[in-house]
C-alpha cells in the first residue's frame, strides 16, 4: 500500500500549487485557472475534514468536462494556450485525487510545469520574479519530506541547491542553438495587449493615451542624445478629413528627399501593441528589421506587433521631403469638405491675401494661438455638428494636441497651403540608469507639417504656440512645446528613482533575457571570436562551459562544507590500534573496543593487562566525555610508547 503524506507536507504542497496557478487569471481565460484552483481548494477541504476524494465516476466526469471546456474555449488542443489550459486543469484534477506520497511528488513536478507554461505565454518581469519565489518554494517543500517547509533551513537549502544549478544554465542558455525569433514567442496574439495610435485622428483619441504611463517605446542613442526639439518619432500621417475626424489617404509612389547634416543611429525596442507602425525619428533612412517605407515616410511592419520587437535605424533630423508635390498629391493634402466651417475659411482667406508668402501664413496662424485665450487640456468640451473646427476656434477654445493639429490643418488649406497631419510621439524622458529614453503613451502626440515651396514639407507644431501659462493643472504633464506627455513624478523623488531603477531592470530582462535569440547570440560569438566557428566547436565550448560550471560548483560546496570535527580520544585509539598492528594484532573494522578487548584475551593473553587498561579509559573519555579519562589515556600511551 502507498505510504501517506504527513498533513503538514500535503498542505504545503497545496498552496504552492496554488500559487503556481494564480498567474493563469491573467495569462487565459478565468475560468480555466478558476477551475484547477478550485480543485486544490477541495483537496484542501477534504484534508482538513479528514474525507476521502471524490469517487472515480465523479472525478471521470469532471475530466470531461474540463475537456469540453478546453475544445468550446480554444476550438481544439493546438497551441500553446490549449496546452496551458490543460495543464492547470489536470493540475487542479489531480490534487483533488492525491493521497500518497508519490502523488504529492508529482503534484510538486507538475508546478515546475505550471511555471514553465505561464512563461512561454508571458515573459515579464514581475511574472519572472514571482514565479522564481514559486520555484524556490516547491523546492523547499519537495525537500521538506514530513518537515514543515517555512523553517528556514529548508527555504536555504532550497535556494543553494537552486544556485548551484545556475552556472549550467547559464552556459546552456547563452551557448545553446537558438530558434529563429527570441527564446520564447508561444503568446497568444489574441490576446496580447493592444494599445497606442490608430490610423484615424477625432477629438479624443490621443487624449486617452495622454493619460497613460504604459511604456510604448524605449530608444538607445549610439551617440548624444538629440534635443527635445528633434525628437518626434513619425507614425500614421493622416490626409483625409471628412468634416469630423482625419484618417489616411494614398500612402503609394515615392517622393523625394534630401538628408541635410549629420544621421543619428538608434536602437528602438518597441512594446506589442497589435499594429504595425514602427516609430522612428523622421526622416528614417534605414531600418534593420523587415519593414516599408511609405510615400509619407511611414514604417510598416510586415505584420502587427504581437511581441516586443527590436531594431536599429539611422534618421536625419535635418532634412528636405517632398520638394516636388504632383498634382494628385497638392489637391489631397487641399481637399476640405463643402459647406463647413465658414468662419476657418474666412479667416485664413485674410491671411492669405495680407501676406506675402506661405510661410507669413505659417507665422499668423501660430501667433493666433499664441495671441487668443486658446487653453490647453485633457478634458475639453465635446465638439458637435458640421462646423467643429469653427467651434474650437471662435467658441471653445479649450482641447489638447488633436485639437490645434486638426484646425491648423484645416486653416493651412484653407489658405491654399497643402497640410496633413502626423500623429506619433514626441518628447520622452532619459532613464539615468540606463541612458535610454523612455517614451510613453503620455508621449502620444499630433503636429502637422505643411508642404512649402523649395522646402518641401515643414513640420509645424501649433500645440507649442500655446502659453505655459494656458496649460492646465490637469495636463501640466504634457509638454506643450513638441512633447506629448512627460511624467506625473517629480524628478529626484524616491518613487521617480525607483521607476528609473525598474524601467532599467526591465529593459535589460526584455532585451537580453526574454529576447535573447540568434541575433544576439551571434553577436556573443561575434565578440568571443566564434562567429564563423564549426557547429561542433561551439558544441564543444558548451560542454567545456558547462563542466567547469559544475567543476566550479562543486570546488566551493566542498570550501564551504565545514569540516568533521575530530575526536581526540578518538584518534588517541586509532594510535594505539596501530601500533599494535605493527606487532601483528589487527583491529577489524566491524568489531567493538570490547569485543576487541575479548579477542585480546583469547588470542594474546600478555598484552590484555595494557588492553584492559586503554579501552576503558577511551570508552570513559569518548562517550562519557571524561576529561580526567582522556589525560590519563593520553598519560598512558604516552608511558607506553616511549617504553616501546
Amino acid at each position: 500500500m502507498a505510504s501517506t503524506v504527513p498533513d503538514t507536507q500535503a498542505r504545503a504542497t497545496l498552496a504552492v500549487l496554488a500559487a503556481s496557478l494564480a498567474p493563469f487569471f491573467f495569462l487565459m481565460p478565468p475560468w480555466v485557472a478558476g477551475a484547477g484552483l478550485l480543485g486544490v481548494i477541495w483537496r484542501y477541504r477534504l484534508l482538513s475534514l479528514q474525507r476521502p476524494a471524490p469517487r472515480p465516476l465523479g472525478r471521470a466526469l469532471l475530466a470531461f468536462a474540463a475537456l469540453g471546456g478546453v475544445i468550446v474555449t480554444f476550438r481544439g488542443f493546438g497551441g500553446a494556450a490549449a496546452g496551458g489550459a490543460l495543464l492547470v486543469l489536470t493540475s487542479g484534477l489531480k490534487a483533488l485525487e492525491s493521497r500518497s506520497r508519490r502523488d504529492y511528488h508529482i503534484l510538486t513536478l507538475l508546478v515546475v510545469f505550471l511555471i514553465a507554461a505561464a512563461l512561454l505565454l508571458n515573459q515579464s518581469l514581475p511574472l519572472a520574479i514571482y514565479e522564481s519565489l514559486v520555484l524556490w518554494a516547491a523546492v523547499a517543500v519537495r525537500l521538506g519530506g514530513g518537515a514543515d517547509p517555512g523553517r528556514r533551513s529548508l527555504a536555504r537549502r532550497a535556494a543553494t541547491l537552486i544556485a548551484t544549478a545556475l552556472p549550467v544554465a547559464a552556459v546552456l542558455f547563452l551557448l545553446f542553438p537558438r530558434l529563429p525569433g527570441p527564446l520564447f514567442r508561444f503568446g497568444s496574439p489574441r490576446r496580447a495587449a493592444v494599445s497606442g495610435l490608430s490610423t484615424h485622428m477625432n477629438p479624443g483619441s490621443i487624449s486617452r493615451l495622454a493619460v497613460s504611463e504604459q511604456i510604448a517605446f524605449r530608444v538607445r542613442f549610439f551617440g548624444a542624445v538629440p534635443p527635445r526639439g528633434e525628437r518626434y518619432f513619425r507614425g500614421p500621417v493622416l490626409q483625409h478629413y471628412n468634416g469630423r475626424e482625419w484618417t489616411r489617404g494614398q500612402t503609394g509612389g515615392r517622393t523625394t528627399f534630401a538628408v541635410l547634416g549629420k544621421p543619428v543611429h538608434y536602437r528602438v525596442r518597441e512594446r506589442a501593441n497589435g499594429a504595425r507602425w514602427l516609430f522612428l525619428l523622421a526622416l528614417a533612412v534605414k531600418v534593420d528589421t523587415p519593414s516599408r517605407i511609405t510615400a509619407n515616410f511611414e514604417a510598416l511592419a510586415p505584420r502587427p506587433l504581437w511581441h516586443d520587437l527590436s531594431f536599429t535605424a539611422t534618421s536625419y533630423p535635418r532634412y528636405r521631403a517632398g520638394i516636388s508635390l504632383s498634382a494628385t498629391r497638392r489637391a489631397e493634402n487641399l481637399a476640405l469638405p463643402r459647406g463647413i466651417d465658414p468662419r476657418a475659411r474666412a479667416l485664413a482667406e485674410r491671411w492669405r491675401l495680407g501676406s506675402a508668402s506661405a510661410r507669413d501664413v505659417v507665422r499668423k496662424a501660430l501667433a493666433y494661438f499664441h495671441r487668443e485665450p486658446f487653453y490647453y487640456t485633457l478634458t475639453p468640451p465635446r465638439l458637435r455638428g458640421r462646423n467643429r473646427v469653427d467651434q474650437f476656434l471662435f467658441r471653445t477654445r479649450r482641447g489638447f494636441c488633436e485639437h490645434y493639429a486638426s484646425a491648423f490643418a484645416v486653416l493651412m488649406r484653407a489658405a491654399g497651403i497643402p497640410a496633413r497631419v502626423v500623429t506619433g510621439y514626441a518628447g520622452g524622458t532619459i532613464n539615468p540608469y540606463d541612458g535610454r529614453l523612455v517614451v510613453r503613451q503620455a508621449n502620444a502626440h499630433a503636429w502637422d507639417e505643411v508642404w512649402l515651396a523649395r522646402r518641401g514639407w515643414v513640420r509645424v507644431d501649433p500645440t507649442g504656440a500655446i502659453p505655459p501659462s494656458r496649460v492646465e493643472s490637469s495636463a501640466r504633464f504634457a509638454a506643450a512645446t513638441g512633447a506629448g506627455g512627460e511624467t506625473l513624478l517629480p524628478p529626484g523623488g524616491f518613487t521617480w528613482r525607483l521607476r528609473n531603477i525598474w524601467d532599467a531592470a526591465d529593459t535589460f530582462w526584455n532585451q537580453y533575457i526574454a529576447g535573447y535569440g540568434p541575433g544576439l547570440q551571434h553577436h556573443l560569438l561575434t565578440r568571443l571570436g566564434l562567429d564563423k566557428a564549426a557547429p561542433g566547436v561551439v558544441a564543444g565550448l558548451m560542454v567545456a562551459g558547462i563542466s567547469a560550471a559544475s567543476l566550479l560548483v562543486f570546488l566551493l560546496g566542498r570550501r564551504r562544507r565545514p569540516r568533521p570535527r575530530r575526536d581526540p580520544a578518538q584518534q588517541i585509539y586509532r594510535r594505539w590500534n596501530r601500533r599494535l598492528a605493527r606487532r601483528g594484532i589487527q583491529h577489524r573494522a566491524s568489531e567493538a573496543p570490547l569485543n576487541f578487548l575479548a579477542r585480546i584475551a583469547r588470542e594474546h593473553p600478555r598484552l590484555y593487562a595494557e588492553a584492559e587498561r586503554v579501552i576503558p579509559l577511551y570508552l570513559q573519555a569518548r562517550y562519557a566525555g571524561d576529561p580526567k579519562a582522556l589525560a590519563e589515556l593520553k598519560r598512558y600511551l604516552d608511558l607506553f610508547g616511549r617504553a616501546h
